[in-house]
């Protein structure tokens, strides 16, 4: 990845690159520039620029009021007065225009330097322990329904890995895909889903999971609406608030998650994409999309607590009180926006900028009327609060924006012939924070299928807590390459523990045990030397030493036997049958100790076994599967399960038929051959039991002679050709080396256990035995 860069989230030019950082692809993320101050000391978190004295905030208000708005011009339908002039510039800036404090991680997100460890501050073990304690809850009410004690009761680990698949999907855009196809052995299915957990087990999980005590959510419904999900909710906010400090803009937008099932405060919205869903107000960074505040829209609340006004205006300010004081600046809307808003807003300290619809009666009609207005013409209007502009982007249209930060008419020189002014300008630069959150939840979105609506808040806020972790990781002056590394590096985390965990797990299959390995290799429990000698194929030290299947360590072995062989050959004297015993029974050993014993073969079908006989197995080994688990469910009446095993009874004696029958056609069959061809089938199965290592037996003559006239009934029929003796001249050491190099690597040790390589290593190195 290269040398480390860093980022410094009070420099423009490193925000405007972060910006574009969760649409990036494989690009590193690499700035390079002057490093923020970390102490935590109060006035090193201060920033105020433009101010020429130490003057408190009475100061700067009595100033603003003694700027001359004597001149009005306009007047809205309700007298607002508006000046057409720009007023005298103050000599100080507004207080409320004032940046006090630095942006970044603060408070407990400081230094995290580890992606799970930003992730962690917004789900924290709190909130994850309170997940857990509730599934648990709901998971006792369905516990009868289960019989093994494994497939009840979640851990923190294992409800972390279920996060992780539910990112993991989420990052393969497969959100929305069958958990059938995750899972599929075929080919299709993805290799951490399975290595992971199984799919009943996810979908048990899924199912249980829940964010509150079940028997107590009526009480709690009679003053919330938002029971089910409320302590969950706001343990997430007040993260979200603790760990960041946003830049100088935030904007104020809702967002809809897609919903269309029973709720009572559902949303009908025909300008989002989704149309039904469950409204949430959020306030974003307008620059680095981090949420900091957000509040589910559910209509009218119940008398109590919870029951608070809806009003635009107090919505903002609730939204907005996280940044009191701070001098920030708030973009929003049109649904948002009039003149006592904003004020509330001066009064924290708070600039405000955004769009105004025309049936405000603050404005004044000469604003609205643009049939006499030129196209790209702006209109001013000033007064104590704000600043009001209207622009004609086109015949016939006007848009109309408030502002409480700026105070003048200048106009955006960057935007050419179209004149935009600078309000305009800013508003387009800063108004897209939330529409923003919501495209990058929308592209590697975990939400899945649901017909609860607490589980569509839930995805919300794993979705935006993805997104606020890889701000504060990426703040704390990590490198980063894009978001997707940011989301692949947190499935593994939330994973790793509990993969770890189950490839503990001794009862699982053998395949499974090889993935659970690799993606985890659990210490200790390796498999020792011995074990792995007795059972590899191929040459185990050059295997380790370089992945390769090679051979040459063999020989160091071979060069080992022969030379106790050697030294075994002089104490017998030169015995030529104690020494070809002894070549055997050492190559025999070398060979068993490199490439394992034959035993672990698979066995070989016997002579009368076809297609349909093996298919009829599989379908009485199924059944018998069948019936077993049918008899574990304890059932009171167990009329299913006698009626499963009765079948699977009935299979087998079909199964048993169909050998036998197959056993006497395949007989006569054999004995019919025998008449044409005494080395057929016949005599190759015969072969079979005089192999090496089969149970020895002595037949008489009597005996020999009885089977001979039982197989050849009508004589042998032929005159066994007469043997001469054949002269062989002797053999060279070059003539033994040339015979063994057209020996091929790799073929099957005859009768002996010999391998064509053992005999080719013994030749090379002692051709004179």
């Amino acid at each position: 990845m290269g040398s480390k860069k860093l980022f410094n989230v009070t420099n423009s030019s490193d925000v405007e690159y972060f910006t574009q950082l969760p649409f990036q692809g494989d690009e590193v993320f690499n700035i390079n520039n002057e490093v923020i101050d970390d102490s935590d000391d109060e006035e090193n978190n201060i920033i105020e620029t433009e101010i020429l004295h130490s003057d408190t905030q009475s100061d700067s208000d009595s100033e603003l009021d003694e700027v001359n708005f004597a001149g009005y011009n306009f007047s809205g339908k309700d007298d607002t007065k508006w000046g057409k002039f720009v007023p005298p510039t103050a000599r100080k800036r507004m207080p409320h225009n004032i940046i006090r404090k630095l942006p970044g991680p603060v408070g407990p997100s400081k230094g995290i330097n580890t992606v799970l460890g930003s992730w962690m501050h917004f789900f924290s073990e709190e909130i994850i322990n309170m997940i857990v304690s509730c599934t648990n809850l709901y998971i006792q009410n369905i516990q009868s329904n289960y019989s093994r004690e494994r497939d009840v009761m979640t851990t923190s680990i294992e409800i972390k890995a279920f996060f992780g698949l539910l990112y993991l999907a989420g990052l393969l855009k497969s959100g929305r895909q069958s958990l059938e196809d995750l899972w599929s052995t075929d080919g299709i299915g993805v290799e951490l889903f399975i290595s992971t957990m199984s799919l009943r087990r996810f979908k048990l999980l899924y199912r249980c999971c829940r964010f509150d005590d079940k028997s107590t959510r009526e009480e709690r419904r009679k003053i919330d609406k938002l029971a089910p999900i409320r302590e969950l909710f706001d343990l997430f906010v007040n993260k979200c608030k603790a760990c960041y400090s946003v830049s100088q803009n935030v904007t104020v937008d809702e967002k809809l998650e897609s919903f269309r099932g029973k709720c009572s405060f559902r949303q009908y919205i025909p300008s989002k994409p989704n149309k039904y869903g469950i409204k949430i107000f959020a306030l974003v960074d307008s620059k680095l999309f981090y949420t900091l505040n957000l509040e589910v829209y559910v209509r009218k609340q119940p008398k109590g607590r919870f029951d608070l006004s809806n009003s635009s205006t107090d919505l903002v300010l609730r939204l907005a009180k996280p940044i009191y004081g701070t001098g920030r600046n708030v973009t929003e809307d049109n649904w948002f926006t009039n003149l006592e808003l904003i004020e509330k807003l001066k009064n924290q300290k708070l600039s405000f900028v955004g769009t105004v619809r025309k049936n405000k009666r603050q404005i004044p009609p000469i604003f609205l009327n643009v049939k006499e207005r030129a196209v790209y013409s702006s209109m001013f209007g000033f007064n104590k609060t704000a600043t009001l502009v209207s622009y004609v982007p086109k015949k016939g249209k006007n848009v109309l924006l408030l502002s409480s930060m700026h105070f003048n008419d200048k106009i955006d020189q960057r935007t050419r012939e179209l004149h935009k002014p600078e309000m305009m300008s800013y508003y387009n630069a800063t108004k897209s924070g939330v529409d923003t959150v919501d495209q990058l939840c929308a592209i590697y979105n975990c939400a899945r299928n649901t017909r609860r609506w607490p589980m569509v808040i839930f995805f919300s806020l794993m979705n935006i807590a993805a997104i606020n972790g890889m701000v504060v990781f990426v703040g704390n002056k990590n490198a980063l390459a894009n978001r997707r590394e940011y989301l692949k590096t947190l499935v593994h985390s939330l994973t790793a523990e509990y993969l770890q965990r189950r490839g503990q797990i001794k009862s699982l299959p053998i395949h499974l045990q090889q993935k659970l390995k690799k993606y985890n290799p659990v210490p200790g429990n390796e498999r020792s030397a011995e074990e792995l000698d007795s059972t590899r194929k191929t040459c185990r030290p050059c295997y380790l030493e370089c992945k390769r299947r090679r051979l040459t360590k063999v020989k160091e072995l071979y060069s080992k036997t022969l030379d106790d062989l050697l030294s075994k050959k002089q104490s017998m004297n030169n015995d030529p049958i104690n020494i070809g015993e002894e070549i055997v029974r050492m190559m025999k050993k070398a060979c068993r100790k490199t490439y394992g014993n034959s035993a672990n073969s698979p066995p070989s079908q016997p002579y009368w076994w076809n297609s349909h006989i093996e298919q009829v197995r599989l379908d009485t080994i199924r059944l018998r599967r069948r019936a077993l688990r049918t008899n574990r469910r304890r059932i009171a009446d167990n009329t299913e399960g006698n009626a499963v095993w009765q079948i699977y009874k009935d299979a087998r004696k079909i199964l048993t038929k169909e050998i036998a029958k197959k056993k006497k056609t395949k007989w006569r069959k054999l004995c019919c051959d025998l008449e044409e061809d005494i080395w057929g089938d016949g005599y190759k199965i015969a072969i079979q039991f005089l192999k090496p290592g089969r149970n020895p037996f002595e037949l008489t003559t009597e005996r020999k002679l009885e089977i001979a006239k039982h197989l050849f009934p009508n004589g042998l029929g032929f005159i066994p050709p007469k043997v001469f003796p054949v002269m062989v001249p002797p053999f060279t050491d070059e003539d033994l080396r040339t015979a063994a190099k057209k020996l091929k690597n790799a073929a099957s040790p005859g009768p002996d256990g010999l391998t064509t390589e053992a005999v080719k290593f013994s030749v090379e190195s002692h051709p004179e035995m």
